[in-house]
């Protein structure tokens, strides 16, 4: 596993999902609450909250908005994985590995930056720019 990841890692959406599997994780197929976090015509903005000390608390500090466009969601944690951000609702928003440089997001910063910003949500550019930096 650590051959695979010597540069910087970062899953979007369905990406954070399959890091959680790589890992020996799970996921919910449907989330209860899906109305929530599905895409309804448009992306769906809510509030979160980014674990203290966490890359993303850095970034955007401990209560943030982000968007979601999903129904699936991540379960029991992949080896190493920890959740470092949540919807309010309990939904697992973002996750980091303990030593491997692999990260991933539910939301999709590259919805949320550039010509897609949006006044009422995270600037996604600054997640993305974040990651650059780490190459």
């Amino acid at each position: 596993d650590v051959v695979l990841f010597r540069s910087p890692v970062l899953g979007i959406c369905k990406g954070m999902q399959l890091i959680n599997i790589w890992f020996g994780g799970d996921i919910y197929q449907h989330l209860a609450d899906s109305h929530a976090h599905e895409y309804q015509g448009a992306d769906q903005i809510h509030e979160t909250r980014a674990q203290k000390g966490s890359f993303l608390e850095k970034i955007y500090g401990h209560r943030f908005c982000v968007n979601s466009a999903h129904h699936q969601g991540v379960d029991r944690p992949g080896r190493g994985i920890r959740y470092v951000q949540f919807a309010d609702d309990g939904v697992v928003e973002a996750l980091t590995h303990e030593y491997l440089p692999v990260a991933g997001v539910q939301w999709h910063p590259e919805r949320l930056c550039f010509d897609f910003h949006r006044m009422d949500a995270a600037d996604g550019a600054e997640l993305l720019t974040y990651f650059v930096k780490q190459l």
